[in-house]
């Protein structure tokens, strides 16, 4: 409401990453304790947790869009396919190599009343994207549109299962690091506690 009385666009959702139906790992909270030992340079599990969750976020949000890209291409060519099929026989228009080389191909049919700079802007882009969008299907072994779609399919899984696979290492990196920083406390107040005793009981 504040922000909205002052007309900002942010906005704050409470909610958890899954009940907002988001794909994202949540980090593990760290605690005091664990931060301090984080400042001094003391890597601890639930900070290594943290950054390897952070990657795979980061890793995932990099495969979303690239599949986000590749659904809306699929989309694309899905409308034209009739006019590939005419083209070409019905094995190879549904290699996507060749269904991209396509589509590349009908962008630049599109541009042709485009300015010179235009159209040599608008190739470059798509030639980047279809670079990236091929190195990406060789490397997951995708050559035809039923692999794809069985990526896809799949894909959508990950997320939700590494989840489960965190949860028991999240468990176990609160217990450790708990100890952890339970003996980095009592190294810290053991002089003091030496001192008082000393004082009080001599």
């Amino acid at each position: 409401r504040y922000l909205e009385a002052n007309n900002r666009p942010e906005r704050v959702d409470l909610r958890s990453y899954a009940r907002q139906g988001l794909d994202i790992v949540p980090t593990v909270h760290e605690g005091a304790a664990v931060r301090q030992m984080e400042k001094r340079g003391i890597q601890t599990n639930i900070g290594n947790l943290n950054r390897e969750i952070r990657a795979v976020n980061n890793l995932m949000k990099s495969i979303r869009q690239l599949i986000q890209n590749l659904k809306g291409w699929i989309t694309e060519l899905g409308e034209k396919r009739k006019e590939l099929l005419a083209q070409k026989a019905a094995e190879e228009a549904t290699l996507l190599p060749n269904l991209l080389m396509k589509y590349m191909e009908i962008r630049k049919e599109e541009r042709k009343d485009w300015t010179r700079a235009g159209q040599n802007r608008g190739t470059s882009q798509d030639l980047k994207a279809v670079s990236e969008a091929l190195s990406y299907l060789r490397q997951k072994g995708l050559s035809t549109v039923e692999d794809l779609e069985a990526f896809l399919e799949s894909s959508g899984k990950s997320a939700a299962d590494y989840r489960n696979q965190m949860k028991p290492k999240e468990a176990r990196s609160k217990v450790i690091d708990g100890i952890l920083a339970s003996r980095t406390d009592c190294k810290e107040c053991k002089p003091v506690y030496e001192k008082y005793q000393k004082i009080f009981f001599k």
